[in-house]
């Protein structure tokens, strides 16, 4: 199912709207409450920080339907503010939105990424290194424990075979990402964090790891130079 609403030419999150569809069912008089408002709070927040898609879809609720005393005010203060700089959002739009992953977790903290854009050969920024890294998981199959290639061999989908082949691959990629983690390494080693096996430095690369659950013995690394003058290459290797 797809996860937006379009309606008069927006895009509106559509769990979030069925939620409160169905929290309407149970009052039977159009009306939000209280009660209502934390609810959506706690559905919200259950997932993490607040898309800009959902952040538009909060507003468009407000006015659509009438909330009762102080309900609306109460849940516009749960919802902390969204400023243009804001890296969460940045990355959410890029992941969420820009590539169709609205369920991956994404672990990039803002300290780290201060940290990266101080080194002083990094001439590319994270929101340019992220879409590399992305783009290279989702359609670079060049090295054989790629993710694309491996999913492609294992679920036996062959992008050259029919008019959907690739459309069927791509779909199931995202879907197994969906269910994934992305994380930006570290500078300074963290045992929490894979290292690629060949050595590629955090000095000289971003580097991006990526866990699929559904393949749980393999880690995949995306390594982008951050010079751009090097080709975003990724690959992967077996740790379990």
């Amino acid at each position: 199912m797809d996860r937006y609403l379009i309606i008069d030419g927006e895009k509106y999150d559509r769990r979030l709207m069925e939620k409160v569809q169905e929290l309407l069912e149970i009052n039977e008089d159009g009306c939000l409450y209280q009660e209502d408002a934390e609810a959506l709070a706690t559905f919200m927040f259950q997932g993490g920080r607040l898309t800009p898609v959902e952040r538009k879809t909060l507003e468009y609720l407000y006015a659509r339907y009438e909330w009762v005393d102080d309900s609306r005010s109460w849940l516009q203060a749960q919802v902390p503010p969204s400023g243009d700089a804001d890296l969460g959002d940045l990355v959410d739009r890029i992941v969420w939105e820009e590539y169709e992953l609205p369920e991956m977790e994404v672990d990039i903290s803002e300290e780290e990424v201060d940290a990266q854009n101080d080194l002083p050969d990094n001439r590319v920024t994270l929101d340019l290194a992220l879409r590399e890294a992305l783009d290279s998981f989702l359609y670079d199959d060049r090295h054989p424990e790629s993710p694309r290639r491996i999913i492609k061999d294992i679920f036996r989908l062959r992008p050259e075979s029919g008019s959907d082949g690739e459309a069927r691959l791509l779909q199931k990629i995202r879907e197994l990402a969906n269910e994934g983690v992305l994380s930006l390494l570290p500078l300074t080693p963290d045992p929490d964090y894979d290292l690629p096996p060949r050595g590629e430095s955090a000095d000289t690369r971003w580097l991006f790891g990526l866990s699929l659950p559904e393949l749980p013995d393999h880690y995949f690394w995306a390594m982008v130079d951050r010079k751009g003058e090097e080709e975003t290459y990724n690959y992967g290797a077996n740790v379990g």
